[in-house]
């Protein structure tokens, strides 16, 4: 088939970016024509793109965006009018593309997150015009189930050649970090002045656990003054010298490549992620393809998976514009969990039974398992209806 793909671009450093990377690809290997449209990332004129593997090349089209704020509106209707597809497949927020657009695709395909529950009203106005919703999370499919809308589930994905366990001593150090300390760490975007990846919640559970241990450290892979003052924060909470980030300039400029966050993710004796949801949540999946456990809310995408690790609870949000719920961590139960965590961890037969446990489950949403069963499935049935 012929497939218009709708994103950011594939070497930029958003999760959309990620997936489009790690996706385009493995359509390109099945044998489609793919053509990426983007919303951000690119201005001007068109670019190709090559992903090499065994020894085959692959290469697409990006097309550039005109007005970020505008999601790619403004370029669709031409894109669509240019390439003629078969199919519109969106890897992104499906609410911000009005039906009256994607009404005109010749088949829409949306591959999005569902992060609330219920699924929010203008999710589920804008998918009427999907053909083929496809859905990051078996969460979300139910979701959308109990809301009327029957969606395909196509997982994200990553490459456990390139997440997987490293000498964690040695990663410590690449970071320039003791050995010797317990490392938590976070990955998430600072771009939400509601904090959705939950800095919040997840600093005050860990300024009390650090009070206990004086071994205990955090890294957060984020830019620390973006949406939420992440540096005035840990000021407040006492936390100056017990917190660090990578290098804002390399950060600010996506300088940072999957080998490098093997690395960084290696360095964690435990992943926290305490965000108030999570339409898929790639770290929690990378972390655990390296052999990290994870600490996570109890919440939407957590339950499938959480291979190694542990839970902490909250109270419902309710989160204003999309109508519907979401979860803010409790900081006592983010405590709690990290004291397990280090108290488990601690134990080094008990942590190699944990690592392995991780790397097992998480391998099953290898990049290329996805894409020989999950995406072939869903291209072969999307070509079958337009047959």
């Amino acid at each position: 088939m012929r497939v218009l793909w709708h994103s950011t671009v594939p070497w930029g450093g958003t999760s959309y970016s990620v997936l489009t990377k790690r996706t385009v690809p493995e359509l390109l290997k099945l044998g489609h024509d793919v053509t990426i449209s983007t919303w951000w990332g690119l201005q001007g004129a068109p670019q190709k793109v090559s992903w090499v593997e065994d020894g085959q090349t692959y290469q697409a089209t990006v097309l550039p965006s005109m007005h970020a704020a505008s999601y790619g509106q403004d370029v669709l209707p031409a894109a669509v009018k240019m390439i003629r597809p078969d199919v519109v497949i969106t890897c992104m927020d499906v609410w911000v593309l009005p039906p009256s657009l994607t009404g005109l695709f010749p088949y829409f395909a949306p591959w999005l997150p569902i992060d609330h529950d219920p699924a929010p009203e203008p999710v589920v106005k804008a998918l009427e015009t999907a053909k083929k919703p496809l859905v990051y999370s078996k969460w979300g499919k139910r979701v959308l189930a109990e809301s009327g809308v029957e969606a395909m589930y196509v997982p994200c994905s990553a490459p456990s050649h390139i997440y997987r366990p490293l000498d964690k001593a040695d990663c410590k150090r690449k970071l320039g970090i003791d050995p010797g300390r317990f490392v938590i760490g976070m990955v998430a975007a600072n771009k939400d002045q509601a904090d959705r990846k939950g800095f919040s919640s997840g600093l005050q559970g860990y300024a009390e656990f650090a009070r206990k241990h004086d071994d205990a450290m955090m890294y957060i892979h984020t830019l620390m003054d973006g949406a939420i003052e992440i540096a005035a924060m840990c000021d407040q909470l006492g936390l100056r010298g017990r917190v660090i980030a990578p290098d804002q300039s390399l950060f600010m400029f996506g300088m940072f490549t999957d080998s490098d966050m093997a690395i960084i993710l290696n360095a964690f004796d435990v992943l926290l992620n305490p965000a108030m949801s999570e339409g898929f949540g790639l770290p929690i999946l990378e972390a655990q393809m390296c052999g990290v456990p994870v600490c996570a809310t109890d919440y939407s995408t957590t339950d499938e998976l959480l291979w190694a690790g542990w839970k902490f609870g909250g109270i419902r949000y309710w989160s204003f514009g999309a109508r519907s719920w979401r979860v803010i961590p409790d900081p006592d139960a983010v405590a709690d969990a990290l004291e397990i965590a280090y108290t488990e961890l601690g134990n080094t037969q008990r942590r190699e039974v944990l690592a392995q446990k991780a790397r097992a489950g998480a391998t099953s949403l290898d990049t290329k398992t996805v894409g020989s069963e999950f995406w072939a499935k869903a291209l072969a049935a999307i070509e079958s209806e337009l047959r």
